[in-house]
């Protein structure tokens, strides 16, 4: 192999080794799941924004609730002291929802949310 293709493989292979790391979430010290339905209907809700709430009101760590499931994994670095679900969407998911905050009592223990349409 000449020299100008070893350097191209290996541009490559440290590409590699680099979005693999960005993509590992193991350096976050928590993590919360849960489902996010509608009230009306229990039917998954998709691209739901699921933001860490924390003590001092700042919120962090954002995620979306996976369409048509509305399932959802937050990982966060610091602990929340609530789950923060907001219809960032508007009606695309059928009407627009109001938000909803959840205390987080126990992070180990996945979390049902169920949202209720806006009047």
């Amino acid at each position: 192999m000449d020299r100008s293709k070893r350097f191209v493989l290996g541009i490559g292979a440290v590409a590699l080794l680099v979005a693999t790391a960005a993509c590992d979430t193991s350096y976050y010290d928590h993590k919360t799941v849960g489902t996010v339905v509608t009230a009306e209907s229990g039917r998954g809700l998709g691209d739901i924004e699921v933001s860490c709430v924390m003590p001092d009101g700042y919120v962090s760590d954002v995620t979306y609730t996976l369409p048509t499931l509305g399932t959802f994994e937050l990982w966060y670095d610091e602990p929340c002291d609530a789950i923060l679900f907001e219809d960032v969407d508007g009606a695309k998911n059928g009407g627009v929802y109001r938000a909803a905050e959840i205390d987080l009592e126990d992070p180990d223990s996945p979390i049902y949310v169920q949202l209720v349409l806006e009047d």
